[in-house]
């Protein structure tokens, strides 16, 4: 078992360290490793024994293997759906009564710029709830909390609050094409749609 390391950093070897003093240090996913004996680095996020450090620091370097594609984001999808729904509903109810009468619903039908507020506002509460639960510890939405999935930056860290927004908003460009940029999950490598290329985010599986 291997008990000293080294790091590489802007081409000198520093060390050694042990596991323990590594972690203190501390180890960043994209941290060239060195072993004894060898001259190549090896990126610590690759390597098993640093694994569960970095699960515990709430860090999950997006690989093409933890990250994830349209259908395991659908469950979470739905659970949000529902939540949103509910949340909207109860709101409505107390601070907006006159605007789920059946005569203003019915009024949206016609009326554009009541139908252009509607809209507005529900996606401002879901670009919100999206944005503010993403850059907490549980890097994700409900939904997305339920089914052990985290939004990450390329270093595998939460987000803060404006790269969550900047995510989020960028969803309303998959909306403008009619969602075409989530068919990118199937074909790039770290299963990215649109707005997560624009954003430089990545959905990973904290089980994997």
């Amino acid at each position: 078992m291997v008990s000293e390391y080294y790091i590489l950093e802007e081409g000198k070897k520093l060390g050694p360290f042990t596991v323990q003093e590594l972690q203190d240090k501390p180890l960043e996913p994209d941290d060239l490793v060195l072993l004894p004996l060898h001259n190549q680095g090896t990126p610590a996020y690759t390597m098993p024994e640093f694994n569960s450090y970095f699960k515990s620091e709430g860090i999950y370097y997006p690989t093409p293997l933890n990250t994830v594609t349209y259908f395991h984001r659908l469950g979470a999808f739905i659970i949000d759906v529902a939540i949103l729904g509910f949340v909207l509903s109860i709101i409505g109810i107390l601070f907006f009564p006159l605007y789920l009468t059946p005569v203003y619903i019915e009024s949206l039908k016609t009326n554009q710029v009541r139908l252009g507020v509607f809209k507005l506002g529900t996606i401002l509460v879901i670009t919100l709830y999206n944005s503010i639960f993403e850059s907490t510890k549980f890097m994700g939405s409900i939904g997305k909390t339920v089914f052990g999935l985290a939004v990450v930056d390329e270093l595998g860290y939460s987000l803060t609050f404006k790269q969550a927004l900047g995510r989020n908003f960028a969803k309303i460009i998959n909306e403008l094409i009619f969602y075409i940029g989530y068919v990118s999950m199937f074909w790039t490598e770290r299963h990215q749609a649109m707005h997560d290329q624009i954003s430089r985010c990545f959905v990973v599986s904290k089980n994997k």
